[in-house]
């Protein structure tokens, strides 16, 4: 296939990265603009996707409830330009004229700018033979030189789809892919998380090199002049690899979970955030690290490197941090300024999980409290002004009558959000935040305000033919006590689900807070005693997986070896612990996680 010229290069910030290299980096020329208030764009859910830029400065970004939108910061209007039926994940790209919006629905649409959607392309309506339980494309979509669109799914293929919605190839690994994919000679690069990286031809999806880095890489690879591959690990190793062969040339340890991506700035080197803490500068050539920065926080975004707008520097590197503060950064590791995102709801940090994107006047920053940031490269100039919009369609929760506990009470519990420990949140926190749990109290003693209720949380799973399905439904027997001012309930020996599959709990609890007359919000607990957690998922789940696997593998052609592989990462991880580097697992061995949560009444 010939290579044609794309267009999309002339929009700002066309994919995740920023361009076909994946280097995060975007030397374009800036305009200052007067208005230097902060804006903000309220979405009804968290954003975990990186917003994209076109040549107007319109941002596009998804959000976890499950809409697609556009956003015109120079006249402050915010709009919903396409509806899916899943939370959006990942990030979309632009061509000359289109987007390619990638959804938790199964689905990856084209639609005009102004929302028209041109084709969709649904993994499940294809009835592919897949061994996966979730089919979210949590792979952002990038466009190639050649005018495909590659994106990875749940499902564990790469898929390269051209202009007509067709699929040009897929390409089998053995777990979820959620890098975005880097180009350069003819190759595409990606990762997954069977623990490699690979490099393909991008016509044909032959494969030339994949080298295992013994740990699950979200991190997408990204590509110097030279053509060395960068990318980093759970385990807290950044590699530089030879993009011809996949040889390693280098690696460091931080010793903490990398999630983010790598950027490359104009003189070579490279800067990203870790889950210690800290911001690294590190020396393409020979891995020394030039400088580290503490943040106090854990950096789960990836960083972008923009021209300084002072010109005082050759470029300044931003960062965004889980505690919800935004850097601007010098080549030498000094804080030009630092922003604190406003806002807090129900104990909520609102912190910066997406990737950041840099427009022509201003950059562009995505928090988990559902808002879209832009701020003008100059505001810190001024007296900060912070401006705040929306749809006009963000929901109420609140009852027309004050909720009381009494028999025969329903509620929900939703938009659950682990606060720790802190790897939760960029591993499965939007898959959490989208399921539910429903309540309904049974039986209530007054006079000592002790209830008791059950809960259900239902996960569906595949198409209607019934080919991929895994669907289930968990059950909560909770015990109750109303109190003046608030309630609790708490189930034991139960199953929590983290959307690709249930994980047993010893104990679940959650303590719901009465505020102006109303629960709304309130703080839960999950505990479990990991050792031989193995042993407890076979005797408990065992015949359940069996079923499953024995279900899908009759759909599966054997030849396309794609079992292989997911047993080959499955054992990796297994055989390796590859989650002690983590901090998932305390030191005695036990699960204990804290979190936030929401109601919503029936």
């Amino acid at each position: 296939m010939s290579e044609i010229k794309i267009k999309a290069k002339e929009h700002i910030w066309p994919s995740m990265r920023g361009n076909q290299r994946n280097s995060g980096c975007s030397m374009h020329s800036l305009e200052l603009k007067n208005d230097t208030g902060v804006k903000y764009y309220k979405t009804d859910g968290a954003i975990f996707s990186t917003p994209i830029i076109d040549r107007d400065e319109n941002i596009f970004v998804g959000s976890a409830d499950g809409n697609f939108y556009k956003i015109n910061p120079g006249k402050n209007i915010i709009e919903c330009i396409l509806k899916t039926r899943g939370v959006i994940d990942s990030a979309g790209c632009l061509d000359e004229n289109n987007l390619y919006v990638p959804s938790g629905d199964a689905s990856l649409y084209k639609i005009s700018p102004f929302g028209k959607k041109e084709w969709e392309f649904n993994i499940l309506e294809k009835r592919y033979p897949r061994i996966s339980t979730i089919y979210w494309w949590e792979g952002n979509a990038v466009m190639g030189s050649n005018g495909l669109i590659y994106a990875g799914n749940d499902d564990f293929y790469l898929y390269a789809i051209d202009k007509d919605g067709e699929v040009a190839w897929s390409f089998p690994t053995g777990l979820q892919i959620w890098s975005a994919p880097a180009f350069n000679n003819s190759l595409v690069y990606f990762a997954s998380f069977d623990m490699h990286i690979y490099a393909l031809d991008q016509d044909t999806g032959i494969i030339k090199w994949k080298r295992n880095l013994k740990n699950f890489i979200s991190c997408s690879p990204a590509v110097d002049l030279d053509g060395n591959v960068y990318v980093a690990t759970f385990g807290g190793k950044i590699f530089a690899l030879d993009g011809g062969n996949g040889k390693i040339r280098w690696e460091v340890d931080t010793g903490k979970c990398i999630y983010a991506s790598l950027a490359i700035s104009p003189d070579g080197n490279i800067f990203v955030g870790g889950g210690d803490g800290f911001i690294y500068c590190i020396d393409s050539i020979n891995g020394n690290i030039l400088w580290k920065l503490d943040v106090g926080v854990a950096v789960w975004s990836s960083m972008a490197i923009g021209r300084d707008p002072e010109n005082i520097e050759q470029y300044l590197a931003y960062a965004g941090t889980s505690g919800g503060y935004i850097f601007a950064i010098t080549p030498s590791g000094k804080v030009r300024w630092d922003y604190k995102v406003s806002g807090k709801l129900n104990y909520r940090i609102y912190g910066i999980n997406a990737s950041l994107a840099l427009g022509k006047s201003g950059l562009v920053a995505a928090t988990t409290g559902g808002e879209v940031l832009y701020i003008p490269y100059n505001f810190y100039k001024k007296n900060i002004l912070e401006q705040r919009f929306s749809s006009g369609k963000i929901s109420d929760n609140k009852p027309a009558d004050k909720f009381t506990i009494k028999e025969g009470a329903e509620f929900v519990i939703e938009k659950m959000e682990f606060t720790s420990p802190e790897i939760i949140n960029p591993l499965d926190q939007i898959g959490i935040a989208s399921l539910t749990i429903n309540v309904k109290v049974l039986k209530k003693d007054y006079m000592s305000g002790k209830f008791s209720a059950v809960g259900t949380q239902t996960i569906e799973a595949g198409d209607s033919a019934g080919v991929n399905s895994y669907i289930r439904k968990h059950t909560f027997v909770f015990d109750g006590t109303e109190q003046e001012n608030s309630f609790i309930i708490e189930a034991r020996n139960c199953d929590f689900d983290i959307t690709a599959f249930p994980i047993p709990l010893d104990r679940l609890y959650f303590e719901c807070r009465l505020e102006n007359g109303f629960y709304e919000w309130g703080t839960f607990e999950a505990h479990l005693d990991c050792h031989n957690l193995l042993f407890k998922v076979i005797k408990k789940y065992g015949k359940n997986i069996l079923g499953y696997v024995i279900k899908n593998i009759r759909w599966q052609p054997l030849k396309n070896k794609a079992y292989t592989k997911t047993y080959l990462a499955i054992l990796g991880i297994l055989t390796n612990k590859i989650w002690k580097s983590w901090g998932l697992i305390n030191k005695e061995g036990n699960l204990d996680a804290k979190g936030v949560f929401s109601i919503r009444y029936k």
